[in-house]
């Protein structure tokens, strides 16, 4: 399952297109020049590298690096930082999010992994981040950034 097109190499996850509810989010391969479903895979198939930096004061992160133990550029944090850059950090709004972000995510962290169902905080962030991902493939960015702050909202009220 490992070698599946979302980690390859040659996927670029900017050029996609939607096929519809049941057949999904397609990518374009580089390398074979055509469309591809996430979950398919080839003969060549190239596994990106893992990233050696992970931030220790982000959820996200911890939440799929170190709680399911995906690498720091596993297509879901791939995907959620393309749209930090790309569509978040292009509005006033979505600036003040990230920014607040970076303030209370190592906060937020810390008092999670001190916790003693820290499990049960790292499933809910990742099923989040799972159903933002999805999301964002459908284009669908505003309710994107708002359950991300609504994500955070309720961490905050509960751990901070």
């Amino acid at each position: 399952m490992a070698n599946m097109c979302k980690n390859c190499r040659y996927l670029d996850l900017r050029d996609s297109e939607y096929y519809g509810w049941l057949s999904g989010t397609k990518y374009y391969c580089r390398k074979m020049n055509t469309y591809v479903g996430e979950n398919e895979c080839c003969e060549e198939f190239e596994g990106v590298p893992p990233r050696t930096y992970v931030s220790e004061g982000c959820y996200l992160t911890t939440a799929c690096v170190q709680f399911y133990n995906l690498p720091d550029n596993c297509y879901e944090l791939e995907t959620l930082r393309k749209f930090r850059d790309e569509y978040m950090n292009s509005t006033d709004e979505g600036k003040s999010l990230v920014d607040d972000y970076y303030k209370t995510a190592p906060k937020i962290v810390e008092k999670i992994n001190s916790l003693n169902n820290k499990s049960e905080y790292y499933e809910f962030i990742y099923q989040t981040i799972k159903r933002c991902v999805k999301l964002i493939e459908l284009k669908d960015y505003a309710t994107v950034q708002n359950i991300y702050k609504e994500m955070t909202e309720k961490l905050a009220s509960e751990l901070l």
